[in-house]
């Protein structure tokens, strides 16, 4: 599940911040700055002429992190020469060293896959890369959870309390220490109840493996899976969770509302 969601409401916020909060007119609300950062990740040169006088970084930073973009963000702004402030900087360290455990606990539980024979797929992982979702999202094709012990066996983790939903849908969530972001594991099949039981062995049969972060792993074919999913649920139908959230949702921007 993303974090990527955008409140419909506008925030006045007080002035008190930061150096670029102290005058109202042009970039003072949320959607405002949301706007204004999806012209910085979708136009190369967004940012070339200056930024807004009216730029509040604390409130930047608070539209871009939850709505998974903060890496990409930091990454254009360093490409058109902005200097960021300290804390701001500071923010985006932080979810790069999150994001390389979440990456280091998908190396785990892929050795511990191959070596137990569990077939699996990280479904969503690196749609927002080199950005990465509040949790780390595998599916496996054995429906039971009894193969999570071989998967979580050699981990510090543990499970979640599941609500009915999520055993209807199949999904156990672990928590592990030292480790920021969850393990979702979903149990040969998808949806909000597991509506997608035939799903899951289609991804799987059709994966691709990935070079990134400095590591391989068993990815889907994204285009070839939403067409297939497409089919069941009319044209925005998808096994996934789904958002309205207008941030491009890979390194090279493309617009959809699929996470």
């Amino acid at each position: 599940m993303h974090r990527n969601t955008l409140p419909d409401k506008v925030l006045w916020l007080e002035p008190d911040r930061t150096p670029f909060a102290h005058s109202p007119p042009i970039v003072n609300t949320r959607m405002q700055h949301a706007h204004w950062l999806l012209r910085l990740l979708w136009e190369a040169d967004a940012a070339r002429d200056g930024l807004p006088p009216e730029l509040d970084w604390d409130l930047l930073l608070h539209v871009a992190r939850p709505n998974g973009v903060l890496v990409r963000t930091a990454e254009r702004l360093a490409a058109q020469g902005v200097t960021v402030p300290d804390r701001f900087a500071a923010a985006v360290a932080q979810e790069r060293q999150r994001i390389r455990s979440a990456l280091e606990l998908m190396r785990h539980v892929s050795l511990a896959c191959e070596a137990h024979g569990i077939t699996f797929l990280f479904p969503k992982a690196f749609q927002d890369y080199p950005d990465f979702g509040d949790d780390v999202d595998l599916l496996v094709l054995p429906r039971s959870a009894r193969v999570d012990s071989a998967i979580v066996g050699a981990l510090p983790a543990t499970p979640v309390k599941r609500d009915l939903g999520e055993r209807l849908a199949g999904a156990t969530t672990y928590r592990v220490a030292a480790c920021p972001t969850s393990l979702d594991v979903q149990h040969g099949r998808l949806g909000i109840v597991g509506e997608y039981a035939a799903f899951p062995s289609m991804l799987i049969q059709h994966a691709r493996r990935s070079q990134i972060g400095g590591m391989e792993v068993a990815i889907p074919r994204i285009r070839s899976s939403f067409r297939a999913c497409s089919g069941s649920r009319g044209a925005s139908g998808s096994p996934f969770a789904t958002s309205a959230s207008p941030f491009p949702r890979c390194a090279a921007p493309r617009w959809i509302g699929t996470t």
